[in-house]
């Protein structure tokens, strides 16, 4: 079974009394315990398939399955279930949290609206710290406290405090300075390998994709135009798009090779 199924997505708008599609038809599947990037240049549509698989956008036509379970069209109840199952973290951290709320009281509140109680919910909250590699006394400071890169950290708690199965990284780590950057990969690697996590990873920094994505789904104008694994896509490019994504990251001589800078591993 797939953790994610997308099958024949497709989001229109209206824009001047006229439609275009943002998205026109994509389909592609993530497996259990698989970081599959979703690279695309500005526009291409990577944001809007994030929002729909979330939940946040309603698709025009499709289909969305998220652990065999079509949560499409899901409303209430049922909804609510199905976010139990997969989480979202932004690529700006502190907008997502409430400016007067502390982290830990941010973080609880995603235990104790899914009905745990209080005193577990405080305690799981100061062990999701400690995962993220938070001290935990920073249950107790409010986002403008904190570094972007920790309040990165602390929303990764967030996200995981509901036990998904899938993470949905918008953009997550673009906003952060590069040595940080590759602290947050790092602990996105972790937490793959010790809770099993799949991630839907909306990018555009091919270098992360390389090292991080198992799978890399490239998006062009809405349409999907290359799906593959990360070494074969990124390593050897079957569609023009592709070569010219990479080509505006690493110019080089096309009789040269290139490397793709190390994140750690």
């Amino acid at each position: 079974m797939y953790v994610l199924e997308i099958e024949n997505l497709t989001k229109e708008f209206s824009k001047n009394g006229r439609k275009f599609k943002a998205v026109d038809d994509v389909s592609f599947t993530i497996d259990a315990g698989e970081c599959c990037g979703l690279v695309g240049e500005s526009g291409s549509g990577k944001s809007t398939i994030a929002k729909m698989v979330a939940r946040l956008l309603p698709p025009t036509s499709g289909t969305i399955k998220l652990l065999g379970e079509e949560i499409t069209y899901l409303q209430g109840k049922r909804l609510r279930q199905a976010y139990q199952k997969m989480a979202m973290v932004f690529q700006m951290p502190k907008d997502s949290f409430n400016p007067r709320r502390k982290l830990g009281s941010s973080i609880q509140e995603v235990m104790t609206n899914a009905g745990i109680h209080r005193a577990d919910a405080k305690k799981r909250t100061l062990e999701l710290l400690d995962l993220v590699e938070l001290k935990r006394e920073y249950a107790d400071r409010f986002p403008h406290q904190i570094s972007g890169g920790e309040c990165q950290r602390a929303a990764l708690a967030r996200a995981l405090a509901g036990n998904p199965q899938l993470l949905i990284c918008d953009e997550a780590t673009s906003a952060l300075d590069v040595s940080v950057q590759a602290q947050i990969v790092a602990l996105l690697k972790r937490l793959q390998q010790e809770l099993g996590l799949s991630y839907l990873m909306i990018c555009h920094d091919l270098a992360l994709v390389k090292n991080l994505c198992d799978t890399v789904v490239v998006i062009q104008g809405g349409q999907l135009v290359e799906t593959g694994t990360a070494d074969a896509v990124i390593g050897n490019p079957k569609q023009a798009y592709t070569k010219l994504l990479l080509e505006s990251v690493f110019p080089v001589d096309p009789t040269e090779t290139w490397v793709l800078p190390e994140y750690p591993r």
